[in-house]
């Protein structure tokens, strides 16, 4: 059977209205009673990833994670950005990247990690090193009896607390930790940010 990893990066939520959806969608994550990792910034998550030898990664997230192998120099470290990139079974594997809006997030280009048109990953699969990669905005497409591994991410920079406060207090993690986070975390220099795990279950 395939093995997938769920990958969720709380900012998908970013631009709803409360945290209805972001809560109900947890207690079906929840009641999967999988392996879960919580960390401050996305790339923390390859190494579990990695580990997992999954077939199937879905990435729950604004942002698109992946740009052109062209794009990346030799020694270049996973960002927030590229680490779908690092996946080291990504050339037997499928990568999903289901985002809350294709018009907003990958059509007008505000969730993709991409900057050259031509090596878009998604329109020309070489380009990813992924056997196989997809961009939904249908969360429908996960299949949940696959799941084998979840990883959820805080991405200080981008999140809206407010949208995510029902997870975040399912985490045990205090709401005003969390903001204090969102302030000091540089958007603009990757290397100055703080990271860590948040929660870990087996």
């Amino acid at each position: 059977m395939k093995k997938s990893y769920l990958s969720i990066d709380l900012d998908f939520w970013k631009e709803y209205r409360d945290s209805r959806s972001s809560t109900s969608f947890f207690n079906k994550v929840f009641a999967l009673n999988v392996p879960m990792l919580f960390v401050i910034e996305h790339e923390e998550l390859l190494n579990d990833i990695n580990s997992s030898k999954a077939d199937v990664l879905y990435n729950i997230d604004y942002h698109s994670d992946i740009c052109s192998d062209n794009e990346i120099e030799v020694d270049d470290n996973p960002t927030d950005g590229t680490w779908v990139n690092y996946i080291s079974w990504r050339n037997k594997g499928k990568y999903c990247w289901i985002c809350p809006s294709l018009n907003e997030c990958y059509t007008n280009q505000n969730g993709t990690c991409c900057w050259i048109s031509d090596s878009d990953p998604f329109k020309y699969k070489k380009e990813s090193g992924w056997k196989s990669i997809e961009v939904t905005q249908k969360l429908k497409t996960i299949d949940w009896r696959t799941i084998t591994n979840v990883g959820v991410c805080l991405s200080p920079c981008f999140l809206d607390p407010f949208t995510v406060k029902g997870v975040i207090k399912k985490f045990g993690i205090n709401q005003n930790e969390i903001k204090e986070l969102i302030k000091k975390q540089p958007h603009d220099d990757p290397k100055f940010r703080t990271r860590g795990i948040l929660s870990k279950t087996a």
